[in-house]
């Protein structure tokens, strides 16, 4: 691949040669997102997010509280099955990486 290159170019950096694309492609994805205004979502979001959550809270009274507790249940059910599948890909890598040190550390049997 490199063979083609001119004699002006300059040569490529390890990263560039591993895959020489890669900063030029996240530099390029994270313009898109400043221009996709993702930082504008992310606090529209946010205010959302605490505007509901007064709204329902129990100090406001907007709400019966055994209905904002189903509510407040079922809002919280995407969050909770998002960390239960965080938990369940973390434990069998902490597994996999003590086994693969224990591996490393015994001497092979020959």
């Amino acid at each position: 691949m490199w063979r083609f290159m001119t004699e002006n170019a300059q040569k490529p950096t390890a990263l560039e040669k591993l895959h020489p694309r890669s900063l030029k492609h996240l530099s390029e994805h994270l313009q898109s997102l400043i221009r996709g205004r993702l930082w504008l979502k992310v606090v529209i979001g946010l205010i959302l997010g605490l505007l509901i959550g007064f709204a329902l809270g129990p100090t406001v009274g907007l709400v019966e509280p055994k209905l904002a507790s189903t509510i407040a249940s079922w809002l919280a059910l995407p969050g909770q099955l998002f960390l239960a599948l965080i938990q369940m890909i973390v434990i069998p890598l902490i597994f996999a990486s003590i086994i693969r040190g224990l591996a490393a550390v015994l001497p092979p049997y020959n």
